[in-house]
């Protein structure tokens, strides 16, 4: 917390698997929140982790059309998001939230659904809104699976997309691609 106090960020975004998909307490994470809201504002995307925790199934395409029948995706029960939204983060699940800072106007969108089977059909439209209005906006797209990345190709991503899952890293670099991940 007192690093990331120093470097006086304008905003901070967790993308994912911060709880454990065995494990439901989430007492560290709410600590944590609770400090680092103070800071900046605070972002919180799902990963698979959450979800499994939350929700009790992954949320890959076949999944979500058993599960799901004709519900709307963001009408599911979800214990977890009020926990988080108490310890001072905004929990974006499929939709995004504007600031401010100095005279930019920055839109953050979180994916919910960032298994690339579910993409278009749970995330596709609120994606394509936050893409594109405001065009003047940065944008970033916070995902926790950065597979996404390899398998679509859309116009834009926006200005800037981060994702977890990873666990420690994935570097990519322009013209090359990834480097590395925790799957090789």
């Amino acid at each position: 917390i007192s690093r990331i106090e120093k470097l006086d960020p304008d905003l901070i975004i967790c993308t994912g698997d911060m709880v454990d998909s065995d494990n439901a307490d989430i007492s560290r994470v709410e600590t944590l929140g609770k400090a680092l809201s103070k800071v900046a504002p605070l972002y919180y995307v799902y990963g698979n982790n959450e979800v499994l925790n939350t929700y009790g199934f992954s949320f890959d395409k076949p999944v979500l059309q058993e599960k799901l029948d004709g519900t709307d995706i963001k009408e599911l029960e979800d214990s977890l998001d009020d926990k988080l939204e108490k310890a001072g983060y905004k929990v974006l699940k499929n939709g995004m939230d504007t600031i401010t800072v100095g005279t930019t106007k920055i839109d953050v969108h979180g994916v919910l659904t960032s298994n690339p089977s579910a993409f278009w059909d749970y995330s596709g439209e609120s994606f394509g809104d936050y893409l594109y209005s405001d065009a003047d906006h940065l944008k970033i797209t916070a995902i926790h699976e950065p597979f996404i990345f390899e398998e679509f190709e859309p116009d834009s991503w926006g200005d800037l997309m981060l994702c977890g899952h990873t666990h420690g890293g994935e570097i990519q670099v322009p013209v090359l691609g990834p480097l590395y991940t925790r799957e090789g």
